[in-house]
């Protein structure tokens, strides 16, 4: 066989005889694999075989040895307690803000305006005794939310706040009691919801219209549809944007809400007044984004109204 290697009958070789003792599998050498297919009772493949089994039965008893893994069983998904979730809020606001939540101003409509949105969040009745909702619009708990209001009375930071602790609870373990008091991940509600600036909106889109290759722009602004046109959204200080630079001027927010519409994304809005009421301004969202948007607003949003004065000193 020339320069093969053959090994005699009594012979167990190098690679075996090393191998008797140790946490290794024995190694299959080329010589061994050809007696295992030619010559399976020969005695050094006959010790291979014995070594192999050898191997796998301790591989399983030191795998029988480890420590089991306890199973997590999480307990039955309750109602959730609304005070829990008035409780974490309250204790992450000032992370958020870098100030404390005030829950008397302005007569405490502050804390009203967190319980009303609780309501909405947790998707309870109760949702339809808050006094700070506004006629104009059939509140209904599968349409969105705007929050109209004078500038600086905390809009803003309160669902910045909602925002900042649902995304966290997605992937952390946020604790809130159920209706029971068992303890619960916030996580499990489901409540999270994207996040932003309409200033931001249009400097996103503009960056994605600035790359020079058409495969590449194409690219950014297929996720930019993905980031804003679908899923919930909150988009803060809508009317406050500029118009978008795109070989022209785009009123880029009056397209969001209309794809948004078309797919049945929730939304979320924050507003200042404009004019001294909310009826004059809703009537700026028409002259700003048309017809069409405006008649669709009482059909997508409930209308939550602050008569509060500013808290900004």
């Amino acid at each position: 066989m020339g320069n093969q290697t053959i090994l005699k009958p009594n012979q167990t070789g190098p690679d075996l005889d090393s191998q008797l003792s140790g946490d290794a599998p024995p190694i299959l050498t080329r010589a061994i694999e050809y007696l295992l297919i030619n010559n399976p009772k020969h005695p050094v493949a006959e010790k291979y075989k014995e070594l192999l089994i050898k191997y796998e039965n301790d591989f399983d008893k030191m795998i029988d040895s480890m420590p089991k893994q306890k199973e997590i069983v999480l307990p039955e998904l309750k109602p959730m307690r609304a005070e829990s979730l008035y409780e974490v809020f309250k204790a992450n606001f000032e992370l958020v803000n870098g100030k404390e939540f005030n829950e008397t101003a302005n007569d405490g409509e502050s804390k009203k305006l967190v319980y009303t949105l609780i309501a909405y969040f947790l998707q309870r009745k109760s949702f339809f005794n808050s006094p700070l909702l506004n006629n104009q619009s059939v509140p209904n708990l599968n349409k969105g939310w705007v929050i109209i209001g004078e500038p600086g009375i905390g809009k803003t930071a309160i669902v910045k706040t909602f925002y900042e602790v649902f995304r966290y609870a997605s992937v952390n373990p946020l604790i809130v009691k159920d209706i029971e008091g068992t303890d619960q991940l916030l996580r499990r509600y489901n409540l999270q919801f994207k996040y932003n600036s309409v200033d931001e909106v249009v400097k996103q889109y503009e960056s994605a219209n600035r790359h020079d290759r058409e495969v590449d722009r194409d690219y950014q602004l297929s996720l930019f549809q993905k980031r804003y046109e679908l899923g919930t959204n909150a988009f803060d200080d809508l009317l406050s944007e500029d118009m978008a630079k795109n070989y022209g001027s785009v009123d880029l927010m009056k397209k969001i809400l209309s794809e948004r519409y078309v797919n049945h994304a929730r939304t979320f809005l924050t507003l200042n007044y404009y004019g001294e009421n909310v009826r004059e301004t809703i009537k700026e969202i028409k002259i700003r984004y048309g017809d069409r948007i405006y008649d669709r607003f009482f059909e997508c949003f409930n209308i939550i109204e602050l008569q509060g004065m500013s808290l900004r000193k």
